[in-house]
């Protein structure tokens, strides 16, 4: 919903409301830290009014280095993990595409094999019929 009013609810690590919740107009968000940018749009689409629940810390813990790096490799280790997946969803997107295109090749070849077929029986009939 463009322009539309929904929810922001934060959550602590453990489930608990991290605090009030705020109204937003907009239905994405991106986040940019230390050369890092994080984005977020919910799936489908949102009514005026939705509650969208944001988990601000999932369990990374940033309080240390060490900490933040191990948060690091987690968030790439996720970033991998969807790239995996979308060429997974890719490679078979391009075998529907390609199953597609075949049938619908197979398929004017079956016409233009059956249109010659009645162009043959027409001309028969007509000799026939002389």
């Amino acid at each position: 919903v463009a322009g539309g009013n929904f929810t922001v609810q934060l959550l602590n690590a453990d489930g608990t409301n991290a605090g009030d919740a705020s109204a937003a107009t907009a239905v994405a968000a991106t986040v940019v830290h230390a050369g890092l940018t994080f984005g977020a749009a919910p799936a489908g689409s949102l009514a005026n009014g939705d509650t969208i629940i944001v988990d601000l810390f999932g369990g990374i813990n940033v309080s240390t280095q060490s900490d933040a790096n191990s948060a690091i490799t987690a968030v790439n280790d996720a970033i991998n993990t969807v790239s995996g997946e979308r060429s997974k969803l890719g490679a078979i997107q391009n075998r529907l595409e390609h199953t597609i295109a075949n049938l619908a090749t197979s398929s004017e070849n079956l016409t233009a094999a059956e249109s010659r077929i009645r162009d043959v029986d027409i001309a028969v009939e007509m000799m026939n019929f002389t």
